[in-house]
């Protein structure tokens, strides 16, 4: 388009134009509009007061057949006066119930007041009772603790004691034991100034391995002596049997292998069956039975060499030309002493069990031929 012939006049025409139509053509479509609906509303509400008119006079003609005086309406009527008097009678009964309910909720409530008073009373004179009681008991527990601590104490003491006293009895045995024998124990040969005469006891030793560390040459100066082994009574037996000279002492240490494998009764029974044929044969000598050493492998075998000591004990105790020679000093209230017993089996004994058994055994052949007790040499300082 050439811009010489643009003219705004008749551009601003047509558009005046334009809008003006479109403008009439919106009022008329809202008139349209409005004139529907209001035709509709006016539809309604004739409708709407049709409805009432009839409603209307429904209640109209249901209230004129009420009123018209009729039998059930006068029957109606007195029903509702004896209504309304059963009603203020109800009412009646109501308040009297209600004022006689108020009267017994203030009658409990003051009930209810004065159990709460008196359990609060009691309450607190219960809170009272038990902060004494728990103030007494912290005393008391205050008490038994110090009782306790000084319980503990004196057990702890006692302990000391006992375990002090335990050592004291122990080194009193040690004394008791080494007073029986020589200083160390060690029995040194004697070589006699003139030789041994016919006169001369002499002592035959049977026994168990037990007596194989014993040297009867060094057993002692006063008599000679000769050693035997026998591993059970009836070796024992054997042997006596198998002797050529007569002893004057016969020492069998023969019932410590018989705890393991006889009978306590059967070992006794055979004991005084060696011990007759031992007097058949030797009509004088003197006869010593050497009671079992304490053991410490097995505990039931120790008791029953305990009990078999016993029993020899209490068996022979008034046999003719038979001593005891008592071994119980190599143990400890029952219990045999570790450093008399050989660690390997804690059965056979050490060097140092076999230097007390040999005491013992020498301590009893002399009290049988009336030597004099040996008296221990003092320890040079």
């Amino acid at each position: 388009m050439n811009v010489a012939h643009f003219q705004p006049d008749q551009m601003f025409s047509r558009m005046e134009a334009s809008f003006t139509l479109a403008l009439d053509k919106i009022c008329t479509q809202q008139s349209d509009l409005f004139n529907s609906k209001f035709q509709l509303m006016e539809h309604y509400y004739n409708q709407s007061i049709e409805t009432n008119n009839n409603n209307f006079k429904m209640l109209q003609d249901t209230i004129t057949t009420i009123l018209k005086p009729t039998s059930d309406n006068d029957k109606l009527a007195a029903r509702i006066v004896s209504l309304e008097k059963e009603n203020i009678i109800l009412k009646s009964s109501v308040n009297e119930f209600k004022n006689t309910s108020a009267i017994n909720i203030e009658c409990w409530k003051s009930k209810i007041e004065t159990q709460k008073s008196q359990m609060e009373l009691q309450k607190n004179s219960q809170d009272t009772r038990i902060k004494d009681l728990q103030s007494n008991i912290s005393d008391l527990q205050t008490k038994l603790n110090n009782k306790i601590s000084k319980i503990e104490e004196m057990a702890s003491a006692y302990n000391s004691v006992s375990e002090n006293l335990k050592h004291k009895e122990d080194e009193v045995l040690s004394l008791k034991l080494h007073l029986s024998q020589d200083n160390t124990n060690d029995f040194q040969e004697v070589k006699l100034k003139h030789p041994k005469t016919r006169n001369t006891k002499h002592v035959v030793l049977i026994g168990t391995s037990n007596i194989k560390g014993i040297d009867p040459n060094k057993l002692s100066s006063k008599y000679s002596a000769e050693k035997h082994e026998a591993f059970t009574l009836e070796q024992t037996d054997h042997v006596i049997q198998e002797l050529e000279v007569t002893p004057d002492i016969l020492v069998l240490h023969s019932l410590s292998n018989a705890v393991r494998s006889t009978p306590n009764e059967k070992s006794i029974e055979y004991l005084h069956t060696i011990i007759d044929s031992a007097k058949e044969k030797f009509n004088d000598t003197k006869i010593v039975i050497s009671l079992p050493t304490p053991r410490a492998d097995e505990e039931s075998l120790n008791n029953k060499a305990q009990i078999l000591s016993l029993m020899a004990k209490e068996d022979l105790r008034n046999e003719p030309n038979v001593e005891i020679c008592d071994n119980s000093n190599m143990a400890f209230k029952g219990s045999a002493l570790q450093k008399y017993l050989d660690p390997k089996d804690n059965y056979h004994l050490s060097l140092n069990g076999t230097k007390m058994l040999a005491s013992n055994i020498r301590d009893t052949i002399d009290r049988i031929l009336g030597l004099p007790p040996r008296t221990p040499m003092k320890r040079k300082n």
